[in-house]
């Protein structure tokens, strides 16, 4: 079987160019498969093809008389598409590709026709990413700005790679932001797994700890630059990381552990090698910061919570990763992305909430 976007590239190439080059003679385009489906991220199978998946993609065209390109190349693409490609049938119900190919035309076919406006505002909310502000990029679900600069363009008259290009990860400053904003979190519960589960908890200090592992691996995303997609593929996608070979172990163990005692051990591990992989980035000052009791006297592993003279602290650690931020107003923010405040699919991928997401900052956040 091949993949959704290696179908997605032939079903172009055989089918829909030659359409294209009939309807629009000499016309300039750009073509491709971006947007949230599992095919354009890599990770689709047998079983995605039950939804979103088969012979499709984007067709993006010039805003000039694009009203009546549009029309005119939906209608030959409706009446002139094959039945279907490499054995896929080319016609959906919805989202779903037809079980079995119709036996004539119209094609009811998923070739999107949009302009790179069009399709920036239909992927993230956006016109225009020049104009983007800090909070504009905060506010956008971290898995549309992932499907929106993967997948491939097959052609690009238009140059539309350049704006996915600008997309590909957030601003440094912003990287910096959110990988600080990630250490705060972290700071907030570093004590609990411990206290918990001194406490008979070994639930809730498990819950806590699953919260830890998430943070460390969401890390890692932000410091490889790779946009984290959202929780069915998040486990798979850390796979692909380099980080991943430091890690899996110690984080498999520390979610495995049937004690609190155990799981600190193991979050030990953890927590010695993300702050190397920190420190290989360039983020952390080397050897500078390990792991200690979070409060004297009291159960639990972390960095400590304030300064003692001892190991350097936690907000320590989190203020020399702010001082690296360049942009005032963004070392002010203490918000994080959407997806760092939330994992309430309402909230963080319904644009049409993005006025709201953006109200959550605070005045001085602004």
């Amino acid at each position: 079987m091949p993949s959704g976007l290696e179908l997605a590239r032939v079903f172009y190439d055989e089918a829909v160019a030659p359409i294209v080059a009939n309807v629009l003679p000499g016309r300039r385009y750009t073509a491709g498969l971006i947007g949230p489906c599992s095919d354009v991220i890599g990770f689709d199978d047998e079983i995605s093809r039950d939804h979103g998946w088969g012979p499709r993609c984007h067709i993006l065209l010039d805003p000039e008389d694009f009203d009546a390109a549009r029309v005119a190349l939906d209608t030959a693409l409706a009446n002139r598409l094959p039945l279907q490609v490499r054995g896929y049938p080319t016609s959906y119900d919805g989202p779903h590709m037809r079980a079995v190919a119709v036996d004539r035309p119209p094609i009811r076919h998923w070739v999107e026709i949009c302009t790179p406006r069009q399709i920036l505002r239909g992927t993230l909310g956006v016109d225009d990413i020049a104009t983007m502000s800090a909070i504009d990029w905060l506010s956008i679900h971290e898995h549309r700005l992932l499907t929106a600069t993967a997948g491939a363009l097959f052609r690009d008259d238009l140059d539309f790679q350049a704006t996915r290009d600008r997309l590909a990860f957030y601003p440094d400053d912003i990287r910096l932001h959110v990988i600080a904003v990630e250490w705060q979190k972290l700071a907030d519960e570093l004590a609990f797994p411990g206290r918990a589960g001194s406490r008979g908890d070994e639930l809730g200090s498990a819950i806590i700890a699953a919260r830890f592992a998430e943070s460390v691996m969401r890390l890692c995303f932000y410091i490889e630059r790779v946009y984290p997609p959202y929780s069915k593929w998040f486990g798979s996608a850390f796979r692909r990381l380099a980080a991943y070979a430091d890690l899996h172990e110690p984080l498999a163990d520390m979610l495995a552990a049937r004690d609190w005692q155990a799981r600190d051990r193991f979050w030990t591990s953890a927590l010695r090698a993300t702050i190397a992989i920190h420190e290989r980035a360039g983020l952390l000052e080397r050897s500078k910061y390990q792991p200690a009791a979070v409060y004297l006297g009291r159960p639990g592993t972390g960095l400590p919570a304030f300064e003692r003279g001892g190991p350097p602290s936690i907000e320590t650690l989190i203020d020399e990763l702010r001082a690296q931020i360049r942009d005032d107003h963004v070392r002010a923010l203490r918000l994080g992305s959407i997806n760092q405040l939330s994992t309430c699919s309402e909230l963080t991928d319904d644009l049409r909430r993005r006025s709201a997401v953006a109200a959550l900052y605070s005045e001085r956040d602004r």
